[in-house]
């Protein structure tokens, strides 16, 4: 069965929010989030989990005309994310784990934007 990008990417966008909204501790944990160290992790953990909510719901309930404008604006997102990441492990802000597992997560959801843009 193939799944086009489209689909993947509001399938990745919905799952990442659902189960962060839903369990942000473990979700925060799962991304390297020190909860003694910052107290604030799960708040965190659930504004970035709303972004992926709003963002998967929008190219979910996008009409078709409104769909490239949406996958633009989830691929300018991941693009930024990719940046930030970067940025802040150059820094030395991130442990190695931290920062693979936050540009894998946002390199795979750009890669799925690219493809899901390039088929429409």
């Amino acid at each position: 069965m193939k799944i086009d990008p489209h689909t993947a990417l509001v399938v990745h966008r919905l799952a990442l929010g659902t189960v962060a909204v839903t369990a942000p501790r473990a979700a925060g944990r799962l991304y390297g989030l020190d909860f003694r160290a910052h107290p604030s992790g799960a708040v965190l953990t659930r504004l970035m989990a709303s972004r992926n909510l709003g963002l998967g719901l929008g190219l979910l309930l996008a009409r078709p005309t409104a769909r490239p404008l949406w996958t633009g604006v989830n691929l300018a997102v991941d693009v930024l994310d990719l940046v930030t990441v970067t940025d802040e492990t150059r820094r030395g802000a991130l442990s190695p784990r931290v920062a693979a597992i936050g540009l894998l997560t946002a390199a795979a959801a750009a890669l799925l934007g690219l493809s899901a843009a390039r088929r429409r």
